[in-house]
């Protein structure tokens, strides 16, 4: 009998279960193959507030959009990644990757401090 990678006797295609083959899929796709290359280079931890992989799912950050490449890919875990991309006020207690990578992400915009903190 086969066996996925992940340990699963489902083999869907290509030696993978179905889960494992959109995995793969994906990161051939969208990260050039490199995806578990930058999660191992970045310990499977978030580059901005050090969660692990144990503790939450981490995303693969591009910091030029559609650049695929080792040097400009880096991990992030889900709330690190949504305040790079969407939000538009930095808060003081942001740690300084992030705010690198929000200006790069929005190099037209202001950053706002509030004047409270």
């Amino acid at each position: 009998m086969l066996f996925c990678r992940c340990g699963s006797s489902s083999i869907w295609a290509r030696g993978l279960c179905q889960r494992c083959y959109s995995r793969v899929r994906a990161d051939e796709r969208h990260f050039a193959g490199l995806r578990d290359r930058v999660l191992a280079r970045d310990r499977h931890t978030c580059q901005g507030c050090q969660a692990t992989s144990i503790s939450t799912v981490l995303a693969v950050h591009h910091r030029q959009p559609g650049v695929s490449s080792l040097e400009l890919l880096v991990t992030l875990c889900p709330a690190c990644h949504a305040l790079v991309e969407r939000t538009q006020v930095l808060f003081r207690d942001v740690p300084e990757l992030l705010r690198l990578l929000w200006r790069e992400l929005h190099p037209a915009a202001s950053e706002q401090l509030p004047l409270f903190l």
